[in-house]
């Protein structure tokens, strides 16, 4: 694949990049990275514009991962522009023991701000009310509530494994589409795991969330 820096396209791809210095970096390479395939020496190309990259990053400041997150996402973005499963994402990418460090640091950090309900058994009791509906989007909001997590995920990439009588296994957070190797990590949940299970069931059964 031909890149063409005059089109409309190849702009759209700079606009993703939220920073003018990074903008430049993706103005020089993009052309290099985008025509690579998933061939071996290709993918050796991509590793290389891959920690190239990272240094960059380093040279900018951006030393921890958590600081790297959001400039790796533009590059990401960037790319997707030109095919949302360009076989390059698959190197340029943190790796999953990097973003379970990623997340848990962001987790301590909300752990140090939490802020404390007045009446968490009116909240759990609020989505087991909602789970004994016949509306789909009631049962959605009901396990929005009881899982913390996205709606989107809710209704399309979320998939939950029982774990323990109040947790389950999940996977398919909205932020880590189109990994070969997708994210998975355990979370709480404010009602007993099983009558999450049932919910997501009942959910998908009421609408076709493909």
């Amino acid at each position: 694949m031909r890149v063409d820096t005059s089109s409309l396209q190849f702009q759209k791809a700079l606009d993703c990049a939220r920073t003018q210095w990074l903008k430049q970096l993706l103005e020089e390479f993009l052309p290099q990275i985008i025509p690579l395939t998933n061939s071996e020496r290709d993918q050796s190309k991509a590793k290389l514009f891959d920690a190239l990259i990272k240094d960059k990053f380093i040279e900018r400041g951006l030393t921890s991962l958590s600081q790297q997150k959001n400039r790796l996402t533009d590059v990401r973005n960037a790319i997707k522009v030109f095919d949302p499963h360009h076989p390059t994402l698959d190197v340029v990418a943190f790796s999953s023991d990097q973003w379970i460090e990623i997340n848990q640091k962001a987790a301590q950090r909300a752990h140090r701000s939490t802020q404390f309900l007045d009446h968490p058994h009116a909240i759990a009791q609020t989505a087991l009310d909602l789970f004994s509906s016949a509306q789909w989007s009631d049962l959605a909001a009901g396990l929005a509530v009881a899982t913390g997590r996205r709606i989107g995920e809710v209704l399309q990439t979320a998939s939950f494994e029982l774990v323990s009588q109040f947790s389950v296994l999940f996977v398919g957070a909205a932020k880590r589409r189109n990994e070969s190797i997708p994210l998975q990590f355990e979370i709480p949940t404010l009602v007993p795991a099983p009558l999450v299970l049932n919910a997501i069931s009942r959910l998908r059964s009421l609408l076709d969330t493909r």
